[in-house]
């Protein structure tokens, strides 16, 4: 699973779509590498994995490459916040 984007595991069931997902934030401490990538969202606000988001402003994931820590947020700013001291990029280009 450490291929796939954190948005796209099917999250989807009988029962329907869960609000959102989870992230995993656990160590502020964390100086290794952070990707941020756009989510794709529907026209009704789901994520591929069928996630439901609402509509608005763009959503972001924040990952690092074993997946142990992923946030999702509209504020793109907030992944520096959550993680101070990670070398973060976007695109393949390194964030300030």
């Amino acid at each position: 699973m450490p291929n796939t984007l954190p948005y796209r595991i099917e999250v989807s069931s009988a029962y329907g779509a869960p609000m959102g997902r989870r992230g995993r934030r656990a160590n502020p401490e964390y100086n290794g590498v952070l990707r941020i990538r756009r989510v794709p969202l529907d026209s009704g606000g789901y994520d591929p994995g069928g996630a439901y988001w609402g509509t608005g402003a763009t959503l972001w994931c924040a990952f690092s490459p074993c997946r142990e820590y992923v946030a999702y947020t509209r504020d793109i700013r907030e992944v520096s916040n959550l993680w101070p001291y990670a070398k973060i990029y976007m695109n393949g280009r390194r964030m300030p």
